[in-house]
């Protein structure tokens, strides 16, 4: 992924705080990614707290199923002390204060945490990320906090000023290309001319990864039609974000919809 490049450049000139704007539906991907480069490049253990599951964070391995698909499985469990009624703000108030004090290094990332920021907790977690974001710039470590959001707009504007924002970009064409290669040999027999596997990379073009997957798996149902399925899959992908197409749209290079999506964030931050 081209974005984790520029992950990769972040951690290494010392960025304390990434927040990772992706679907929910891409999450196993990126912890792939983000295993692949930790494990790799970084030398680094990589840590997962879901605050909407167990009330501890693990480290976590990603290998790929029989069907080349990101599993992502807990290694080693580190307890941290939270009460049996502590609310998930508790707990992110928690992770965030053992990430301060008891972590020394590797990643961390904690995901659903924009969900306390609205809770009575929110104001003492602001205030926690802001303090490890001052603590770390001071002393370049081996330690780094992502956050992983649905929008940009999920964080107060007080954190987003102190934290590099990465977004999630769409598969290039030979990335989508490799996608539909990959899952056709896990998924099907079909053989497909070069010709059509074109149209079907082109038409696939504008859908994150997994988006990819599932409107190739609805096109394959109907064999004769791979082309015009995976259109139509797009444009009610699309129509899910109100967006709206004249009969018959030729959209076979309709692309660009994180550009879509990063400028109608950016308005709803201004307002």
């Amino acid at each position: 992924m081209e974005s984790m490049l520029k992950f990769q450049q972040w951690i290494k000139t010392g960025k304390s705080i990434i927040a990772v704007v992706a679907p929910v539906s891409e999450r196993n991907n990126i912890f792939q990614e983000l295993y692949i480069l930790a494990k790799g490049d970084l030398k680094l253990p990589i840590y997962q707290w879901n605050l909407g599951e167990p009330k501890d964070f693990a480290e976590v391995e990603v290998s790929q199923n029989y069907n080349y698909e990101p599993y992502v499985t807990s290694r080693k469990r580190l307890d941290i002390s939270i009460s049996a009624g502590a609310t998930p703000g508790d707990m992110a108030i928690a992770a965030l204060k053992y990430f301060q004090s008891d972590f020394t290094q590797g990643i961390l990332i904690i995901e659903n945490i924009s969900d306390c920021l609205l809770q009575n907790e929110g104001l003492i977690i602001k205030q926690l990320l802001i303090n490890i974001h001052s603590e770390l710039s001071k002393k370049q470590g081996n330690k780094h906090l992502i956050l992983l959001l649905q929008n940009e707009s999920d964080l107060p504007s007080s954190i987003i000023n102190l934290i590099n924002i990465l977004e999630l970009k769409l598969p290039t064409y030979l990335e989508a290309e490799y996608i539909i290669l990959t899952d056709l040999t896990a998924f099907s027999d079909q053989k497909i001319s070069k010709q059509t596997l074109e149209q079907l990379t082109s038409a696939a073009l504008g859908l994150h990864i997994e988006d990819i997957k599932a409107g190739l798996r609805q096109s394959l149902e109907q064999p004769l039609m791979l082309v015009s399925s995976m259109l139509q899959y797009k444009i009610n992908h699309f129509k899910s974000f109100n967006l709206n197409f004249v009969p018959k749209p030729d959209i076979y290079n309709f692309g660009g919809l994180e550009n879509w999506l990063s400028r109608a964030l950016r308005a709803k931050i201004l307002k």
